[in-house]
């Protein structure tokens, strides 16, 4: 499943997640606690886009190429 990561660089904490959805826009999926009701409704479209249940997509583990300037790689599992 391809997508997108937004990373606070400071602390390397994964505060958004994006999906392209069926019309190539971007399903964003908050995870700041105050944004939690948005995200239980983003989780509901996400499940309905990809035919799956919550339980098979998420956790989320998520790796990829960048290495941030302290030497640590940009991955991680993701579980909401």
């Amino acid at each position: 499943m391809e997508g997108v990561i937004s990373v606070r660089m400071r602390d390397h904490q994964v505060y958004l997640v994006e999906f392209p959805d069926n019309q190539g826009k971007l399903l964003q999926l908050p995870l700041q606690k105050s944004l939690s009701e948005v995200l239980e409704k983003k989780k509901k479209e996400l499940s309905g886009q990809v035919g799956k249940s919550l339980k098979d997509i998420f956790p989320l583990r998520y790796e990829t190429p960048f290495v941030f300037i302290d030497g640590l790689p940009l991955k991680g599992i993701i579980t909401i």
